[in-house]
């Protein structure tokens, strides 16, 4: 048996980094052969992982026929589709043809936002659909098995294919292990990502705020911002409005220096507050950071909403917040308190190796793949045991 990961951007960008490439580690570690196409990695490298959803017509069509043509020579094996984007075109049309069979990797709710063909013959031609909600069930219905990441995409993606397996996006707790104590002094808590646009932006600023209205009763604390995006510059000039000190910026983190970046860290963030345009995308999200906080025995601060609900107990392995009150409440008892930092982030390291690590991921990811192979018994599953 051997499996394709096909993705679209490159390693930078965490479907691609961990969806991909990781699962391709995994299943290697279980006797699978595995490769990885990236579109951005082998037809793109110059281009930004975000210009990859953005590209001319006919650079689309360019790299779809080569995608198309190294994909022939892997006839028999399982095409592993990460997201349902115009990047799906050559596997699914494999698919169709009976060449291949075929795995749809579903990790966010994109149903509004996947960047197909301009074009509505070249979208008939390769997926036998027009607009992104039918081209998107079109592959999900013909896909051999589907994963998704978080329990609602499972829930949307049975809509399309009974074979639907739940494997979130977790984390890998041998690399990201704390290699260093929790240090003495300034409480730092982190938010990290990318501000792609305002909904994320509002995000940051909520965080800002936040912290600031901390800072009151635990002037010790600090806010740490780690990433980039178009919407980044117009943090800082907020937080520098806001005034009163207490927020830097890290700029961009490469991935493989994510653990050491977090080991100074003693509270993670993870704000969700969509706007109408994203209440789906956030509620439907597997929350990649808020793994890696909890491999790393940080305690969150996270929002009562989507996926978080489900992964934290509150007051256990972290805190939930409903409102900016309470999220600079909890701010506050988590800075104010080193043993409650330390007895959390204790409890959530256990949860992530028990629940969340690579290998019960990596079992989750075989059962599905074997499925879509038409070998063994296995079933999809409502949840990860």
């Amino acid at each position: 048996m051997r499996v394709v990961f096909i993705g679209l951007s490159g390693y930078d960008h965490p479907y691609v980094r961990v969806r991909c490439h990781h699962f391709a580690g995994l299943l290697r570690e279980r006797g699978v052969k595995t490769d990885v196409l990236s579109f951005k990695e082998a037809f793109s490298p110059r281009v930004a992982d975000d210009g990859m959803l953005r590209l001319r017509e006919g650079e689309k069509l360019a790299q779809t026929i080569r995608a198309a043509a190294r994909l022939l020579r892997e006839r028999g094996s399982i095409l592993y589709v990460q997201k349902a984007h115009w990047h799906a075109a050559a596997p699914f049309l494999l698919r169709r043809l009976g060449l291949n069979r075929l795995i749809l990797d579903y990790d966010d709710w994109d149903l509004d936002r996947s960047p197909f063909f301009g074009s509505d013959g070249l979208n008939r031609l390769f997926f036998g659909a027009v607009g992104a909600v039918p081209i998107t069930a079109a592959v999900a219905r013909r896909a051999h098995a589907v994963v998704a990441s978080s329990a609602p995409l499972r829930e949307l993606m049975l809509r399309y294919n009974p074979a639907t397996f739940l494997v979130p996006t977790g984390v890998d707790t041998e690399r990201f292990r704390r290699s260093r104590p929790h240090a003495e002094g300034p409480v730092t808590a982190v938010w990290c990502g990318k501000v792609w646009g305002e909904v994320i932006y509002n995000n940051l600023r909520f965080c800002i705020d936040c912290v600031v209205d901390a800072r009151r009763v635990r002037p010790a604390l600090r806010l740490v911002v780690a990433g980039d995006g178009a919407w980044m510059g117009r943090v800082e000039e907020y937080a520098r409005e806001r005034g009163g000190g207490g927020v830097d910026f890290a700029g961009w983190i490469p991935p493989d220096r994510m653990p050491e970046f977090l080991s100074g860290a003693q509270i993670g963030l993870l704000p969700l507050i969509p706007d109408a345009a994203n209440s789906e995308w956030m509620r439907c999200k597997s929350p990649t950071k808020l793994f890696e906080y909890m491999a790393m025995e940080i305690p969150a601060v996270a929002s009562r909403y989507g996926e978080a609900e489900s992964i934290v107990e509150d007051g256990r392995e972290g805190f939930l917040a409903s409102s900016r009150g309470e999220f600079a409440r909890r701010l506050a008892d988590l800075a104010g308190s080193p043993p409650l930092r330390r007895e959390m982030g204790a409890l959530a390291r256990r949860r992530a190796e028990e629940r969340y690590c690579h290998r019960v991921m990596g079992g989750a990811l075989l059962e599905a793949v074997e499925f879509a192979a038409g070998r063994g018994d296995a079933r999809p599953a409502p949840d990860i045991p």
